[in-house]
Order: C-alpha cells, then structure tokens, then sequence
C-alpha cells in the first residue's frame, strides 16, 4: 500500500507486491512531492525513461494543470474523459504524453494541491486501472 506525505491530503493506494518504490522529493521545506514505481527495481530518473507508475503532488491549481494538456487533446494526441476517486471528480487523460511515452494519466484536485498519476507504457495498462480503483486520499 502506497501512503503519500500527510501534508499532501495522505494520497493512499494499493500496487503490485512486486513493485518498488522511489521518493525522489523531500517535502519537508515543502515543494511538490514525487515518486515512482516500477517492477523489482527503480531506473534512474529521467524525462525519457519509462515508468509503471510516476506519482506527482504539485503546488499548482487543478485547472492549470489540466490545462497544460489541452493542446495535446486539441490535436487528439491526448483522450480526455471524467474519472472519479474518494467521491471526487477528477481528468484521466489516454494517449501520447511524448514520443517516448504512450499511456494513462489521472488528476485530481486535493487540497490545495494537484495529483497526478501517470503510468508511461501501455504495457502497464491493466495495473494502473487496477490502482487508480483504489485511490483515496484526505480532502
């Protein structure tokens, strides 16, 4: 069971037993918060490297955020639709975030905060669906 920073609304979900995990943000003089989740070993970070799952906290409104992407869904690079997790609404976005990345991405609004859940290949497509199911998080 994946358990994000308190001070962050305390992001909960479940991932696979076989996956690790990597905090690559110290929050403590706050910041956004960010992490990633991989099968048996973490790769090292970077902007083309592909992960089962990256979790971003930012201090950004929800609207810009989702914002950021609507030049991609004008041009249909990007599937926009509703989602929802702990009774609130939030944007799944589905297709080519980059050329190196292709899959799934879920934001929601907690707090003051924007969390985004982002699996970079289609590969790992049925386990995102499967965590994204089990999202909770403190409003």
């Amino acid at each position: 069971r994946f358990v994000g920073p308190e001070d962050y609304g305390r992001l909960e979900f479940s991932y696979p037993k076989t996956w690790s995990v990597y905090e690559a943000s110290d929050i403590s003089r706050g910041g956004n918060y960010e992490a990633y989740l991989n099968p048996v070993v973490v790769p090292p970070v970077n902007r083309t490297t592909q992960f089962a799952l990256r979790v971003l906290i930012e201090n950004k409104d929800y609207d810009a955020v989702v914002e950021s992407y609507a030049n991609q869904v004008r041009k249909g690079e990007l599937r926009s639709s509703v989602t929802t997790a702990s009774g609130n609404q939030g944007t799944r976005l589905d297709g080519n975030f980059s050329d190196d990345i292709r899959g799934s991405a879920v934001i929601y609004k907690v707090r003051d905060k924007t969390v985004t859940l982002r699996t970079d290949s289609d590969v790992f497509a049925t386990d995102f669906d499967r965590i994204i199911q089990t999202i909770t998080y403190n409003n």
